[in-house]
């Protein structure tokens, strides 16, 4: 029996990628405190806490700092990292208080965001 051999092929590749390479940038969503803390929609919540943090929008900051109670670690960790890439300064002790947060992602962000800050 004779096993053909198959050559890769670059242009395979090319196509499999296509659509990915050539989709549309997903837009930020609309960064709004009231909906940081409100939103039904938790992966929205989270994209908008990274989003703020990722524009350096201060005027996130209370509503970011109000964030530290909620059930998601995930929105926690990124509301904290925000906190420390817009280095908002009032969020210190918020971030003091996600230190002792029972998720080790979060205490992470949290230190590294009090780092940010200069304040241990």
């Amino acid at each position: 029996m004779r096993v053909q051999a198959t050559c890769f092929d670059p242009r395979d590749l090319a196509n499999r990628l296509s659509p990915a390479i050539h989709g549309e940038p997903i837009p930020a969503p609309d960064l709004d405190a009231a909906r940081l803390l409100s939103d039904p929609d938790l992966l929205a919540r989270t994209r908008m806490a990274f989003e703020a943090g990722e524009l350096r929008n201060s005027e996130l900051g209370p509503a970011l700092i109000g964030v530290r109670s909620t059930d998601s670690a995930p929105l926690r960790r990124e509301a904290a990292s925000a906190l420390g890439k817009m280095r908002f300064a009032a969020g210190a002790d918020a971030l003091r208080s996600l230190q002792a947060d029972l998720d080790p992602l979060v205490r992470d962000a949290a230190a590294r965001a009090l780092q940010k800050l200069e304040i241990r």
